[in-house]
């Protein structure tokens, strides 16, 4: 178990960097891509750090599992979305406005495809089974 918790710890807190390296950055103009490096490479040193802070004080100072995989949260938000969004900009675009949905002016009892008495019968089975299974628990044919 603590060797499972030691790769799950370790898998989730290299996630964001992994997932970050695993897309190619669209072009850019001239300036971005030093910003963009500068990011990853923090990003990097980041998952380092939180890496080794799981190794050492989850499996080595306490022994136990401590759920340092929670690291991975402020990774992927504080620093590989900033670096993800500078290497991928049209996956933050906003898109076309949706469009505005408008009330119908018919019932929807007359839109239904069934008519009210067709459940009757759903209705019929539903008080038949619940009659049965009364009758069965007031009887002495209920095991007790």
């Amino acid at each position: 178990m603590a060797a499972f918790a030691l790769v799950f710890d370790l898998v989730m807190t290299a996630w964001p960097a992994a997932f970050v390296l695993a897309f190619p950055a669209r072009p850019r103009p001239t300036g971005a891509g030093a910003v963009q490096l500068r990011r990853q490479l923090a990003l990097l040193i980041a998952v380092t750090a939180a890496a080794a802070a799981v190794v050492v004080v989850g499996h080595f100072l306490i022994e136990r599992p401590v759920g340092l995989w929670a690291l991975c949260f402020p990774l992927w938000w504080l620093l590989a979305m900033p670096t993800l969004r500078l290497k991928r900009p049209d996956w933050f675009t906003p898109g076309p406005a949706p469009a505005q949905r408008v009330a119908s002016l018919r019932s929807r009892m007359q839109a239904s495809p069934l008519s009210p008495w067709a459940w009757s019968a759903p209705w019929a089975v539903w008080v038949a089974a619940a009659a049965v299974v009364i009758s069965l628990t007031r009887s002495s044919a209920w095991p007790e």
